[in-house]
């Protein structure tokens, strides 16, 4: 296990953040461990968190996560008022389909910008039809926010 900050210990492994689970991993011959989740082939611990500075970032987004747990304990807000179909425009945010074409042409013009690709993904987890399509699409949204945070951290920028 590696130290992090304030002597707290984060595992380094899947073998490590599995430990005492019952999950287990297959080797292959190479002596390399590969786990299957959701049938996706994992070959090593870069494959899913890419090393320890993306671990990092999730842990500091967990150590958050408990500090507003108890500022403002568990809280219930409604994602949106679902009795007002109109809500989501009230935040300025543009539905999904000119968020895609917006992010598209950003891609094809050459100046697509982390937040065209977090506000089309936004858009898509607010405009979904139903429960489990949002959570898909705020786990993205989480997804693109870890990845802006690690372009944050290489480029400063």
């Amino acid at each position: 296990m590696k130290k992090m900050e304030e002597n707290k210990e984060y595992p380094k492994t899947f073998e490590d953040l599995f430990k005492g689970t019952g999950i287990e991993g297959v080797k292959d011959e190479q002596g390399n461990t590969h786990f299957n989740f959701k049938a996706r082939k994992l070959n090593n611990i870069n494959d899913f968190i890419a090393g320890e500075k993306r671990w990092g970032i999730v842990c500091k987004m967990l150590e958050e996560r408990i500090s507003q747990d108890k500022k403002w304990n568990v809280q219930n807000h409604p994602i949106v008022n679902e009795w007002d179909a109109n809500s989501i425009d009230k935040y300025g945010i543009v539905d999904e389909n000119n968020a895609k074409i917006l992010c598209n042409n950003a891609a094809k013009g050459g100046y697509l910008t982390w937040a065209h690709i977090l506000i089309e993904e936004v858009s898509e987890a607010l405009h979904a039809p139903n429960k489990e399509l949002m959570r898909e699409e705020l786990i993205q949204c989480a997804a693109v926010v870890v990845a802006m945070i690690e372009s944050l951290d290489r480029n400063g920028k």
